[in-house]
């Protein structure tokens, strides 16, 4: 039996769904692009979570995206580099802060792994003003590094996405 006759019900609701979403946030733009940049685990989420759950960032503010080297916080830190803000990216080890200097052309990276400087510490010196901006993927002692940053009483927005700290059975733990 052909695949289009085995769907059932529910995934072709999900389906007309999902394509009512692209149309909506980005008109003209073919489906097909739903199968990369913007489907709706990677492109959506970080467009919405930049655009809609928080006042979006702006021109001259400091953002700063956890996971920055992920399939979401990669999209949401380009998305926020388009909005003119600096963009600072987290990321775990020399060649992921790489991709992200490079390929992405973020104005900064933070190496969680690294031995040489502390999460904390890196951020002081990329953001000594503090931070506008959090699209959190990780949780744990990142996002708390970060929480502890945030510029006071400047409306500073948290947009919490994912908890990748937690993921392999790391709640509470902190690593």
């Amino acid at each position: 039996m052909p695949l289009a006759q085995r769907t059932s019900g529910a995934s072709v609701l999900v389906r007309r769904w999902a394509v009512s979403i692209v149309a909506a946030v980005a008109p003209g733009v073919p489906l097909r692009a739903m199968l990369g940049a913007l489907s709706l685990t990677t492109g959506i989420t970080a467009y919405v979570g930049l655009f809609s759950v928080a006042k979006p960032p702006r021109k001259g503010q400091t953002v700063v995206v956890t996971a920055a080297a992920g399939a979401v916080g990669s999209i949401a830190a380009q998305l926020a580099k388009r909005t003119g803000a600096k963009v600072i990216g987290v990321a775990g080890g020399k060649e992921k802060c790489t991709f992200l200097e490079e390929a992405l052309a973020l104005d900064g990276t933070v190496d969680y792994k690294s031995d040489e400087e502390s999460v904390g510490a890196q951020l002081d010196r990329l953001a000594p003003e503090g931070i506008d901006f959090l699209f959190d993927n990780t949780g744990g002692p990142v996002l708390d590094a970060v929480l502890d940053r945030l510029k006071p009483n400047k409306k500073a927005r948290v947009v919490v996405c994912g908890g990748a700290s937690q993921y392999s059975g790391n709640l509470n733990h902190g690593k």
